[in-house]
């Protein structure tokens, strides 16, 4: 198989990201781990996860960066944010999805000034499986997330987000990144921690108690759209500036 130039992977240093760069090493000869530095977003010692990886493709190089996304997050957070406020309601406090979406305007900036065409994201399925209406909610996401990325000449995958609970630890024993058995939520799956996580579960709990499910998806695919179309047109305005 001919091994392609570079990859990012977005990477928390978790399983489930661990397992996503054990498929970009298969096929790539460079894989960027990109991690996130803000405000509130608890770091974690994650270069084990790193050395496991090294050690198990010796013929890839891995290279970790954690990047800075305060003035991002800021920036997509409080736009037109009274504004906001009079279309969306509290939908602006879904604070996880917004972080979410700085990491990706940050990485497709990363992408453009490294020449890497390529994206892959360790989200998982099996963390909405509980609820039905929360898969609708991040499915809407991600195409709304890939289109973003094609936009700019940026192919984005999820390639474990199908897998059945359990998969995951059972694919990294075989690929020899885990010891057998359960390792999610343990020592081997250290990830970063965030203190505004608590405010956006309350805003989830606030608004389901006075809305249907339903709405909850199409209210919060509304406003995600509008989130990314605003990402969509700073990350072209700043491209006409450097140019």
């Amino acid at each position: 198989m001919n091994r392609q130039d570079k990859t990012v992977v977005l990477f928390s240093g978790g399983c489930d990201s661990v397992l996503t760069a054990s498929i970009a090493a298969s096929s790539y000869s460079e894989v960027y781990l990109l991690t996130y530095k803000r405000w509130g977003l608890f770091m974690v010692d994650i270069s084990n996860a790193v050395r496991r990886l090294e050690a198990a493709y010796l013929e890839t190089k891995f290279i970790f960066k954690a990047l800075g996304v305060d003035e991002f997050f800021k920036e997509v957070c409080y736009e037109d944010y009274f504004k906001n406020i009079a279309k969306f309601g509290s939908m602006v406090l879904s604070i996880c999805a917004l972080c979410k979406l700085s990491m990706h305007y940050r990485t497709i900036l990363f992408c453009l000034e490294n020449n890497i065409r390529k994206v892959l994201d360790g989200t998982v399925e099996v963390e909405f499986a509980s609820e039905d209406f929360l898969k609708e909610r991040v499915n809407d996401m991600k195409q709304f997330l890939k289109g973003l990325y094609l936009d700019f000449g940026i192919d984005y995958g999820c390639p474990v987000y199908g897998y059945e609970l359990g998969e995951v630890e059972k694919d990294l024993y075989r690929k020899g990144l885990a010891p057998e058995g359960r390792i999610r939520g343990g020592r081997l799956d250290k990830q970063p921690v965030c203190v505004s996580h608590l405010l956006n579960a309350c805003f989830g709990d606030y608004y389901l108690y006075r809305h249907s499910k339903e709405k909850f998806v199409k209210d919060s695919s509304r406003f995600y759209q509008h989130k990314i179309e605003y990402v969509r047109k700073r990350i072209k305005e700043r491209i006409d500036e450097e140019n």
